[in-house]
Formats: structure tokens, sequence, C-alpha cells
């Protein structure tokens, strides 16, 4: 194309672009620098993160069964409504919080909610409304493997912004756990964050979100969980970023069986696994767990409102005992556990709701058996050596890419 321009013309474009061009390269400069920068950081990140040893999947086993539904009828408190899962605006604007922290709580009163979490991201809960639960939300990542973290002021800044293998999911909570009463894995199924395979594995957290509204019930996820021997109760949350929008909020919730909607109190709760979940609409509770007994390896649930499919599941979500139509509508079911089972849960569902309880486990006696996360010091030794030479060769590499550089730029100012 150039030829068949005038020789003038030709010159007076290639001066221009050379005049232009240590312009351009400065320019480049200004924004490559930073990024080649930021690359590094969030490289020796993932560099110091350590490896675990993977302790294989082991099902719940021993003589007697936890219920954390034993004796509710004669233990003080009550049901508590509770959202622990809510956005408002906050940082300026760059999340998607469209109301203000005071009129999501209004909201959610409106509702008749009891315990009111406005979780916005990385934000220390000491800002909160008065009167609402401690909780912030953490995850900077391009996956949503996000956590709720509950009961804590403190806010835990660490995370792996693209790519996490199980090591860097574990150390996540880990960290998580030691500065927080509670840590919940919030919506594991929102761009398959968290695998049934990775929570076969993951341990040091309390919770699972299995009902939000960005997502089908995570229930493969949950069984997952628990049939590899960790147990993690339920949390049913809304995760609305809208309360005007009434397909948003008050769609889900848990249930949490507390004398007060204190702090202490809830979290002693849920951490007692005294909590079921329903997926509903408006905060209405067309469905009501009224009790959940074990008489030796029997479970035996009562459910009110009106059931038309009543499920109790075992050992990898296997269904054990069923009842439709006219069955279900009495609301009651009860099996023997399967010698295999280590847990049973239960799961009543009506036109367009949901119930899910938390499970009864096999265990000693004492306390449930939990799966303590163990660095491999070995294996990370060698993961940072590694990342060390990585370093160490890139740095060559560049060095003698600009000695070079700097010879050709001497050799060009030499006369003649």
């Amino acid at each position: 194309m150039l030829h068949a321009l005038p020789e003038y013309m030709v010159n007076d474009f290639f001066k221009t672009a050379s005049a232009s061009w240590p312009r351009a390269k400065r320019i480049g400069g200004f924004f490559v620098a930073p990024f080649v920068a930021m690359l590094f950081v969030v490289s020796v990140v993932y560099a110091c993160a350590p490896v675990f040893h993977v302790a294989p999947p082991r099902a719940f086993a021993g003589s007697s069964w936890y219920n954390p539904y034993a004796n509710l009828h004669t233990a003080p408190g009550r049901w508590q409504l509770a959202n622990f899962h809510a956005h408002s605006r906050a940082w300026g604007g760059l999340t998607s919080g469209s109301q203000s922290a005071e009129n999501v709580v209004a909201a959610y009163r409106k509702l008749h909610y009891d315990v009111i979490g406005v979780s916005n991201y990385s934000t220390s809960p000491r800002s909160r409304v008065e009167g609402t639960f401690p909780v912030y939300e953490h995850g900077l990542n391009i996956f949503k493997a996000h956590q709720l973290v509950l009961g804590t002021d403190h806010v835990t800044w660490l995370d792996y912004p693209f790519w996490q293998s199980r090591n860097q999911q574990q150390n996540i909570l880990t960290k998580l756990r030691s500065n927080a009463a509670l840590v919940a894995i919030a919506h594991p199924r929102v761009r398959n964050a968290y695998t049934p395979d990775d929570l076969r594995y993951l341990s040091d957290y309390d919770l699972l979100e299995v009902l939000n509204r960005y997502s089908l019930p995570a229930e493969d996820e949950w069984d997952a969980a628990l049939s590899s021997g960790h147990p993690v109760w339920l949390l049913a949350d809304d995760d609305s970023h809208n309360v005007t929008d009434v397909e948003v909020t008050g769609v889900n919730a848990t249930e949490v069986y507390a004398r007060t909607p204190d702090t202490q109190d809830i979290i002693d709760a849920l951490r007692a696994g005294r909590a079921y979940g329903v997926h509903t609409e408006n905060g209405h509770m067309p469905l009501q767990l009224k009790s959940l007994q074990m008489r030796g390896d029997t479970v035996s649930v009562a459910v009110s409102g009106a059931v038309t499919d009543l499920r109790i599941l075992g050992e990898d979500g296997a269904v054990r005992a069923r009842a439709t139509g006219q069955a279900a509508k009495r609301g009651q079911l009860s099996v023997v556990a399967a010698p295999s089972d280590g847990y049973l849960r239960v799961v009543a569902q009506g036109d367009s709701t949901m119930l899910l309880t938390n499970p009864v486990i096999r265990w000693d006696g004492r306390e449930l058996a939990r799966v303590e996360p163990i660095i491999d010091w070995p294996r990370t030794i060698r993961w940072r050596i590694f990342w060390v030479l990585a370093y160490g060769s890139l740095g060559w590499r560049y060095a003698g890419l600009r000695r070079r550089r700097l010879a050709r730029l001497a050799d060009a100012r030499l006369p003649g």
C-alpha cells in the first residue's frame, strides 16, 4: 500500500513513526510495569501457600447417634428466623448492593426476621447496624469461592484471585477459622467454586450454604462432605443484593433454635446444629419442623404444612424412606438406619417450598469426629523451592536480556 503513495509522504510517515516510538514505549512501560509488579505479588501469594496432607474420606462411626434436635421440646428457647447473607451499598458502590444497610435491616424486620446479617464483602462487622448479626463475606477471586465469616470483627484479606487448588482452598478456610466463631462455605455451586470432590476432603469449616438463591440446592456437595466424615451443618440464605425485589428477598431462611436472637446464643445453636433451612417466599414458613427423634437406629420425623414429598436420606444422599401424595400429607415418616449409614437427614417439599433438616450423625457419645488439616511440610518446602528457582530463572533471563539491550544501545552510540 505504501508503494502507491508519493515518496515525500512515505518519508514523512516513517519520520513520524520513528519519533513517536520512544514515546509509545514509555507509555507502554507506564502500564506494563505496574501490571508485572501486580502479577509478581500475586504469584508470591500462591508460592507461599502450604501443601496439606490428604486425609482419606471416612464415614461417621459410633454406637450412638448425635441428634441436634433432641429434647428441643423441653429446652428453653424458640425458633429464630434468620438470614446471614445479604448485601447493602458498600465500597463506594463498587459492590452490587442497592440499598443502605439500614434499609436492608428494615426490609427484613418487616418480614419478621429475628436474626439479620448484612454480609458485605470484606467489611468489618464493627461498622454494622446495631442489633444485626456480625458477619461478612470473604472472597476476592474470579470463581466465586466465597465464605461467610461469622461472629468476628476481624477481616482476613488473604485470597487467591485466579485458580484455587484444594491446598489453597484449605488454607483460606484454616486462616478464616482461626479468627472466627464459625465459617460457612457460601454458594458452593456458583461457578462450580466447590465441587463435591473438593468437599470430600476440605475441613476446618462449620457450615455449608445449601440453599442460596443463585443456584440449585447444594445437596450433592453437602452429602459428599457428610459421607466423608465432615460434620457440617446447613445454612439457608437469600444472598440478596436488592431488598425491594421480592424474588430474591425472603426466599430462603435458616430457622435457629436458640434462647434469644443474641449473637452468642445463635452461634452456640448453629455450632450444635440446632437449625433447619427453608426455601419459601416473603419470609413465610409454610413448612415447619415439629420434631425429629432417634430411638435406637430408628429416625422419626414430623413436619407441619402442606407436604407433597417427604424423604429420609442416608449415606451419599441415598433415599432410605419416602412418602408422596396422600401419605406425605400426614407429614410423618420413619426408617431404620442401614448399617452403612453414617448419617440421616430429611427433605420435605411442598408445591413451591422446601425444608431441609440437619443430619443425625453416628458418634461415640462424647464428641463429633472432625478432620483436622495438617500441613505436609516436606511437600510445602519443595513447592516453595520450585517457586524460588522459577523466580531465579526469570531474574537471570531478564538480566541477560537487559545486558544485551544495553550492549546494543552502546554499539548504536559509537561513531562511524
